[in-house]
């Protein structure tokens, strides 16, 4: 998450000052700490369901249990985004240490990017099974490990870019994206995530409108009543893929709503429209309603859980069963 943004960069010879912070930043701190504890169990349960009842018969549940992990990761990494930008201790202290600001960046930004990659990887998986359904379930599963291993390995060396000596971080300035690598960080990772969600929101729509014609096929055409027994499993398949469509519909609307004003803000504040800006900072308006989008993107990796469990038939099988520690259930 873009760090804190309530000044403008400080100058060498009047090092950043941690009084500037703003007396009501401890409730954005709060509810920062609130989000990383909410995202934990939902996201942990849907780690342990995937692995314990053997979920892996589709490619969404090999990517559902991938988008939890990088929740969980975002819960970890935030841990070091609040302590340097939000306790005294840890703001001096990152003005102190390159290291710790530098790994805070880099831990951070490694989450929220490895999140954004997974839903455009959701959506993309559902585009190609409406489209061009795969049947053979080792293909699914090899081609979504395909992309999975090395979209992590890649987005891993892409943040550590900084680490790698591509930083203008010196003593006493703030831990701030725009401040350690300006020109990094607009134009590799937040630039590239406004114009990935721009496309995932165009790839969802069509997604939706192929959906909804195979939802009025079905009800043009009722199925016969002599109907075999193979016919009664493509049944289910179709009622399946449908209920699955609708979660992943619901999951990006969601993602797409709480990570867009994140996003748009924090390259409002680093591309600054006014030059005021730049030297006194933005307005406390923009500043609260950017600390308030922070609480949106933790939000939403608490709230991704509960969509598995209404709209997944697999996941909502294996909450019940894992909170009844009932035997495995039967899978569709």
């Amino acid at each position: 998450m873009e760090l804190s943004n309530h000044t403008a960069a400080p100058t060498e010879e009047e090092p950043g000052d941690i009084t500037l912070i703003p007396d009501w930043y401890v409730y954005f701190m709060v509810a920062l700490y609130a989000d990383s504890i909410l995202v934990v169990p939902g996201n942990l349960m849907t780690v342990i369901a995937f692995f314990k009842y053997r979920l892996r018969q589709t490619t969404t549940n090999i990517l559902i249990c991938n988008q939890s992990i990088a929740d969980l990761l975002v819960a970890i990494t935030a841990q070091g985004f609040i302590l340097t930008n939000y306790h005294p201790y840890g703001v001096r202290l990152a003005m102190k240490s390159k290291l710790i600001c530098l790994f805070s960046l880099t831990g951070l930004m490694f989450s929220i990017t490895s999140s954004v990659c997974n839903v455009a990887l959701l959506t993309v998986e559902r585009f190609l099974s409406i489209v061009m359904p795969i049947r053979s379930m080792k293909n699914k599963m090899r081609m979504a490990l395909t992309f999975i291993i090395p979209s992590w390995i890649i987005l891993l060396v892409i943040n550590s870019v900084p680490l790698l000596g591509f930083n203008f971080w010196k003593p006493g300035h703030q831990c701030l994206t725009y401040v350690v690598s300006p020109a990094f960080y607009s134009y590799v990772i937040f630039q590239p995530m406004l114009l990935a969600l721009v496309v995932i929101a165009l790839l969802n729509f069509g997604i939706w409108r192929i959906a909804r014609k195979q939802i009025n096929r079905c009800k043009v055409k009722p199925a016969p009543k002599d109907v075999t027994p193979s016919g009664l499993l493509s049944e289910k398949q179709i009622k399946l893929n449908q209920k699955v469509t609708k979660m992943q519909l619901t999951l990006v609307g969601c993602f797409y709503i709480m990570y867009m004003p994140y996003i748009c803000l924090t390259l409002l504040k680093s591309f600054p429209p006014v030059a005021s800006w730049k030297l006194h900072g933005p307005p406390d308006v923009i500043s609260i309603l950017h600390e308030i989008s922070k609480v949106l993107v933790g939000l939403n990796s608490a709230l991704n859980p509960v969509i598995y469990a209404v709209r997944s038939p697999h996941f909502n099988k294996a909450f019940r069963s894992l909170l009844n520690q009932s035997p495995v259930p039967q899978l569709a």
